[in-house]
């Protein structure tokens, strides 16, 4: 799954990142209306967003945003930042929440995903001692009988993936169901083909389906968050880099105000791509 990420691998706070947020945005008594959030949003694109944000992990992100508003928020929130007032303000911390949110929803996520495929996994595990009570019966009815023994192979076939198996289940019942038709019925009972086991099978398949159906839409729904955090990600750090150097422009008229510093937007633009070679100019011919 490319862009994968880690949440908050180090140092996870005792408070949950929605609520730290929230503790700001409780002191703000503005709000940017659909059409000022939306000029905000525009000041960098979704793909260099995305591109950004998936260098770093989202955890890291949201430390290095509290870290940088924490030691400033009063002087933003007067209006002391020539810059980036308390409107701007509003407006990053609410996708600082956004990101917060879909943290917590990744870890959700997460967790049920691997719930889904260790029931998958446990699943496809247990059929094999039902597959091999079913095969045992039919082989054993089937004797020397080479049709028999075709259609005992052909229904046993399975190459392991939830759809295979899930065919071979419902498979290898349709012939012990056709088996009890052809043999005298002590001796299908005898041979442990029995309606229990056929039920068993029927029951088992529609089992696996049933738990590869929740496995993968699981895993889409952690992909969709992962594409949510890159671009979250890097709006955040747009933000976090226009306070830092807003407050540092700020602080050379009026060193009261306190410093903030990012561990993860450096003080400089990033360089722009060279530019290629040029192509050398062929050489005169005579």
């Amino acid at each position: 799954m490319p862009n994968r990420k880690r949440p908050a691998q180090a140092a996870q706070p005792a408070v949950p990142y929605t609520d730290q947020v929230e503790a700001f945005t409780a002191r703000l008594t503005l709000e940017p209306t659909p059409v000022e959030a939306d000029f905000y949003r525009n000041s960098i694109d979704t793909q260099h967003a995305t591109a950004w944000g998936a260098r770093h992990e989202s955890g890291a992100v949201l430390d290095d945003f509290l870290g940088c508003i924490t030691p400033v928020a009063d002087a933003v929130i007067a209006g002391r930042i020539p810059g980036y007032g308390p409107l701007r303000f509003a407006y990053a911390c609410g996708v600082a929440h956004q990101l917060a949110s879909a943290v917590k929803t990744l870890d959700e996520s997460t967790v049920a995903a691997a719930g889904s495929s260790e029931a998958r996994s446990v699943t496809l595990r247990d059929t094999q001692a039902l597959r091999r009570q079913a095969k045992r019966a039919l082989r054993n009815l089937a004797g020397a009988r080479p049709d028999a023994r075709r259609r005992v192979a052909e229904a046993a076939r399975d190459e392991g993936n939830p759809d295979d198996r899930s065919r071979s289940l419902a498979a290898l019942a349709a012939e012990l169901e056709h088996v009890r038709q052809t043999v005298p019925e002590r001796v299908a009972a005898d041979a442990g083909a029995t309606p229990e086991l056929i039920a068993q099978l029927r029951s088992m398949s529609s089992v696996v389906l049933d738990k590869k159906g929740s496995a993968r839409d699981q895993r889409g729904k952690v992909a969709a968050v992962y594409d949510t955090l890159n671009e979250l990600d890097g709006r955040v750090l747009h933000e976090v880099q226009l306070l830092v150097g807003a407050v540092r422009d700020a602080r050379r008229h009026d060193p009261t105000i306190p410093a903030c510093r990012s561990r993860l937007v450096r003080k400089g633009k990033a360089k722009k791509p060279s530019e290629p070679a040029a192509p050398p100019t062929p050489a005169p011919t005579a």
